[in-house]
């Protein structure tokens, strides 16, 4: 593939209480950016070690990627944030702990050659998983034209139509599970079209701490955050069957009251349910009060 031909791109890596896996991401970028694309790490209230905070400030002052350190921690926020800064007109988006395929960018980027595709769904392998036949997954293994999500460790979308959707729903705090969701949610909606590129491949780590993870003990969110992107999901699209209602609302009680850190300590079980009952009415009110797409140029 013509490098000329292809457009130019922004590697957005928004990153939370990460340390070595980030500096092992963004590394993997540069190793394969071959001057495509711009490297923009967008840092949350960073506290970081001792080697994470000399490899960004030497990365910065050699002006290999562009690093911005947010007051606010919350990813929808930082994307959109990432994005109104980003130079490229395709924002690729990846997650601070994913091993990348070698090709990665330009995989993405041969995609925008079909005029029609608003966004690109890459591959998203769990460790130790292989490529399968699965349609409809984010690990099957052939090229799919029209598809119906996005994985946020892994996807693209050009610049023009991230800004005209409105970017991703800054409605969701650190723990957003469904940012996802909503955003290839809003791109259906608009009549954006999505095509899944299996050759963009990215295994997730799932670093046990940092990022979204509701189960990271050193995390310190209130406890009614933590369910908030799965109630502000129901609420935004709310089934029309009964069994799939609850069977949401069961996934937000998994990630609340019913998750295992909170189950073990059961003498915070009252707590637990309390903030679950404030996180429905939190995310139900968000939701209905949502009239207009929010957040890229708030």
């Amino acid at each position: 593939m013509d490098r000329k031909s292809l457009p130019q791109a922004s590697v957005i890596i928004c990153t939370y209480r990460r340390d070595k896996v980030l500096m092992e991401t963004i590394d993997q970028v540069l190793a394969q950016e071959d001057g495509l694309a711009e490297i923009v790490v967008v840092d949350q209230k960073a506290q970081h070690d001792t080697a994470t905070r000399e490899y960004l400030r030497t990365k910065f002052e050699e002006g290999l990627i562009r690093y911005f350190n947010l007051e606010e921690a919350g990813l929808t926020h930082a994307r959109n944030f990432g994005a109104a800064h980003a130079r490229g007109a395709v924002l690729l988006f990846c997650d601070d702990d994913v091993v990348l395929c070698p090709n990665w960018i330009r995989e993405h980027l041969a995609m925008y050659e079909d005029q029609e595709v608003s966004a690109v769904a890459g591959q998203v392998l769990n460790p130790g998983r292989f490529a399968r036949d699965a349609p409809g997954s984010f690990d099957h293994n052939q090229p799919i034209p029209t598809f119906a999500g996005i994985y946020g460790a892994n996807f693209s979308i050009r610049k023009s139509v991230y800004e005209s959707i409105g970017g991703s729903d800054e409605n969701l705090g650190v723990h957003a599970y469904t940012e996802d969701r909503i955003l290839a949610n809003r791109l259906l909606k608009s009549a954006h079209r999505i095509a899944y590129c299996p050759s963009a491949s990215v295994v997730h780590l799932a670093w046990p701490a940092g990022g979204c993870r509701i189960n990271d003990s050193t995390q310190q969110t209130m406890e009614w955050e933590k369910p908030y992107s799965k109630l502000y999901w129901l609420h935004l699209n709310p089934p029309r069957q009964t069994l799939k209602w609850f069977q949401l609302l069961w996934e937000a009680a998994r990630h609340g009251p019913l998750r295992r850190d909170a189950v073990a300590r059961f003498w915070h079980q009252p707590a637990a349910w309390s903030g679950f009952v404030k996180s429905y009415w939190k995310a139900r009110s968000a939701a209905r009060g949502r009239q207009i797409p929010n957040g890229f140029w708030r």
